[in-house]
């Protein structure tokens, strides 16, 4: 079987590959992030991490349109980890 040497260095972080996950619902916590890499992502962008738990908006998604084009996607609008700090620091 051939391999092939994917990857990529960004920002003077090296990356296994190109594939991360983004900041949102599918990096929640610890044990989905450590699952990510176990089946092969490159990295994960964490959510920010706080002090405080914040009061979300509800609800967190909304669409996004443009010119004459009704739907395009959605956007994100979750402001902060939902874990204490403490939590999100444990592994």
């Amino acid at each position: 079987m051939l391999t092939k040497d994917l990857s990529v260095t960004f920002c003077g972080v090296k990356f296994p590959n190109p594939f991360c996950l983004s900041s949102s619902p599918v990096g929640n916590c610890y044990e989905m992030c450590a699952k990510a890499y176990d089946t092969g992502w490159g990295g994960i962008v964490f959510k920010t991490i706080g002090f405080f738990i914040a009061n979300e908006v509800s609800p967190r998604f909304d669409h996004l349109t443009k010119e004459d084009t009704g739907f395009i996607g959605f956007k994100n609008m979750e402001q902060i980890a939902e874990h204490p700090l403490e939590e999100n620091l444990a592994a």
